[in-house]
């Protein structure tokens, strides 16, 4: 790793830390910041997670770049398509049933997640499949 990853690194875990030891300190005062936690934590994972991907992306592209390799090609075939097509029917109606299955009713957050999936995994379809 480098100097600025292993900081970054050991910068996000001392975040972490100072934020688990203040909420264990104060716990009686901050129960609505720890359900404002607890709803926005998949958000904050899940952006943090993009935005590792998105730099590790950049620093292949780049390299790419540099030894002039940017093209690529794909064989895509049936099996790949009925993969992607059995997920993307498939993945909006376990998030629709997984209320359902804990013996809860499907609330409109469920449903806008579900819709969601749903429009990024036709996207994701759009952009890999257009040509077949």
């Amino acid at each position: 790793m480098k100097q600025t990853e292993t900081f970054l690194t050991l910068f996000v875990c001392l975040l972490i830390t100072i934020t688990v030891v203040i909420y264990v300190y104060f716990y009686d005062q901050l129960k609505t910041f720890g359900q404002l936690m607890v709803i926005f934590s998949p958000i904050f994972i899940f952006a943090f997670a993009g935005t590792l991907i998105a730099r590790r992306d950049q620093k292949i592209i780049k390299r790419l770049r540099q030894n002039n390799q940017l093209s690529k090609t794909v064989e895509l075939n049936w099996f790949l398509a009925f993969k992607h097509d059995l997920a993307l029917y498939l993945t909006p109606l376990i998030i629709l049933l997984l209320p359902i299955i804990f013996d809860q009713k499907p609330t409109l957050i469920t449903i806008f997640q579900a819709i969601i999936i749903y429009l990024v995994l036709i996207y994701l379809r759009y952009i890999y499949w257009r040509e077949i």
